[in-house]
């Protein structure tokens, strides 16, 4: 099928769209619609420029990447050779996606030219360098997170036995709420050694109560896909790396018309700042109107073309 020009980009929604449109209806504008197009030669300067800033990354979500990428590469090679790699190979291969993105975010011309084959991390586009206390925090992180990955009760779980039944690893899926298509990525679905299904949230980070609530949306899809398995048959389970806690619940069907009205409400919101469904055709930029906080606006992609920066 060739490629087809859209206006606008094709509606879905995802957990991390409500995140952006949470957070600030500008930024929200800019990564959704400003962008759209922006790879594309012909269009105008200021929709290549957003869509470059759109590509902005950040040490946090470099590391958060690298973390996910070997716990996935390191469960394909047991599915094929029931081996793990060595913890000094871990290590050195977390440590070289780090480098790679400080060496890539020297070559500004090449990111320019290419924002989506490059790297540009969002410190040095803003700041020329990287600051020490996010650095020193990253290098604290990246042994205990390759540790307690390693001896992780999901890992166990998966080595307890060589049949384990991994079924999805970080796989990019979609499904439907009314007429809705969302988008969806679990980390992991396996079932343990017992023959429960078991949705596995790696996290690099520190423990949230929003984490819990956004995992509901992972059963969603799970009861989506499985329709006739029980939730008594599935376990929600939170593996936070950096200090090697886990916690694991067992969703219920309360939860998942919770989750599920959380979803319509928020697309009936984004849906506000829709001028033609048919086509997802935004309202003016002028309508999405800024939510600046000093926490956000220093982080944002797109805080070099936002007048309402704090």
């Amino acid at each position: 099928m060739a490629f087809e020009v859209r206006s606008y980009p094709e509606w879905s929604w995802s957990i991390s769209r409500d995140k952006i449109f949470r957070e600030c209806k500008r930024q929200y504008y800019y990564h959704y619609y400003g962008s759209h197009n922006g790879w594309l030669d012909d269009v105008a300067e200021e929709t290549k420029h957003i869509y470059r800033l759109k590509h902005l990354t950040n040490l946090y979500m470099i590391f958060g990447e690298s973390i996910h990428f070997i716990a996935e590469s390191s469960i394909n090679q047991w599915r094929l050779l029931k081996e793990f790699p060595k913890r000094d190979e871990l290590i050195a291969s977390c440590k070289k996606n780090l480098n790679d993105a400080f060496k890539d975010s020297h070559l500004r011309s090449k990111w320019m030219d290419r924002p989506k084959k490059s790297l540009m991390l969002h410190e040095m586009y803003y700041d020329g360098l990287l600051p020490e206390k996010r650095t020193n925090d990253i290098r604290e992180r990246l042994e205990p997170c390759i540790d307690n990955l390693l001896k992780s009760r999901t890992i166990r779980d998966i080595t307890f036995t060589q049949d384990s039944s991994i079924m999805e690893v970080e796989q990019l899926s979609t499904f439907y709420i009314l007429d809705d298509k969302l988008f969806v990525k679990l980390d992991l679905l396996y079932q343990d050694p017992i023959g429960r299904y078991v949705i596995t949230d790696w996290k690099t980070g520190k423990e949230d109560e929003n984490n819990q609530a956004q995992t509901l949306f992972y059963a969603l899809y799970f009861k989506n896909q499985f329709p006739n398995v029980s939730l008594q048959q599935l376990r929600i389970r939170l593996e936070y790396l950096k200090d090697g806690e886990c916690t694991e619940f067992e969703p219920t069907e309360e939860m998942l018309r919770w989750a599920k009205q959380q979803v319509i409400d928020s697309i009936e919101d984004m849906r506000l700042f829709i001028d033609d469904d048919n086509l997802n055709k935004p309202k003016h930029i002028d309508e999405f109107y800024p939510e600046p906080s000093k926490k956000a606006c220093s982080s944002c992609n797109y805080r070099e073309i936002c007048s309402h920066k704090i």
